[in-house]
């Protein structure tokens, strides 16, 4: 059994079972719990480190009287992160300098402590990963080049696209990009 954290504290748990005696039951049952609590706050620290966010904003720092349409009630049910295992969706949409970061950064530190791992970027930076990574090579840029009537799309286009018109997608596209349930943060851009 691999439990590295044991060694830093058996021996402060000892003399505090010791002074106020505790069973070896009740002893053991701590020595455990300590290692489980103290792994479970590391991993939840590497798996916010692992998201790249930006920076650490928490839902609950969210200034809702500078966003006005953003929905308390959704933003808190987001913060749960029920949507995860429903395998739902969420699209922050909206204007520069409207809390969208802080939202996805805040949902994404809840859904790394409860376990998951999270990998934050935005649309522009999922693009720019896609470029690297070959999905848009030097012979698709030439041709938009080339022809007038052909465009490589921006992240923030193929989203917008995405829900527009996710209904007409062909059946193998659906499959691959399962909309169950989108909830829209961004009140004032809903229904586009």
């Amino acid at each position: 059994m691999r439990a590295p954290r044991i060694s830093d504290g058996f021996r402060r748990l000892g003399d505090q079972a010791r002074d106020a005696g505790w069973s070896h039951e009740e002893y053991l049952a701590a020595v455990l719990s300590r290692e489980v609590s103290e792994r479970e706050a590391s991993g939840a620290a590497a798996r916010i480190k692992a998201a790249r966010f930006p920076a650490h904003k928490d839902l609950e720092e969210f200034n809702f009287d500078h966003q006005p349409s953003a929905d308390r009630n959704l933003i808190a049910h987001l913060g749960t992160g029920v949507f995860l295992s429903e395998a739902k969706n969420v699209v922050l949409l909206g204007p520069p300098g409207t809390g969208k970061t802080h939202l996805a950064v805040g949902i994404g530190i809840k859904a790394a402590k409860a376990g998951h791992r999270v990998l934050f970027d935005s649309a522009t930076g999922w693009v720019a990963r896609l470029q690297e990574a070959g999905s848009y090579s030097k012979d698709a840029i030439g041709y938009e080049r080339e022809r007038q009537n052909l465009r490589l799309l921006t992240g923030a286009d193929v989203v917008e696209l995405t829900l527009a018109n996710y209904g007409k997608l062909a059946p193998r596209w659906q499959t691959r990009m399962p909309l169950r349930q989108v909830y829209v943060v961004d009140r004032a851009n809903e229904g586009r």
